[in-house]
């Protein structure tokens, strides 16, 4: 179930619904409406160059930790 007082309380800005096909359904699609094609776009290039500089910086640290017990 996403829509608990515990996941509205942490996630601030999600789409909170029922656990039944119907109610995610509803909730996509009220979304993709609010958002537009143009900010969906956007948002998804912005989560892509997230996961990029995540990935990179987890490079970095497994790089640090390797050299770090080479010592």
């Amino acid at each position: 179930m996403t829509d608990t007082k515990a996941t509205r309380q942490y996630f601030l800005y999600a789409v909170h619904t029922g656990n039944t096909g119907p109610a995610f359904s509803k909730a996509v699609q009220a979304l993709l409406e609010e958002l537009g094609p143009d900010r969906i776009s956007r948002t998804t290039a912005a989560a892509e160059v997230s996961r990029l500089v995540t990935a990179e910086q987890m490079a970095k640290l497994r790089s640090r930790i390797a050299a770090a017990s080479r010592r």
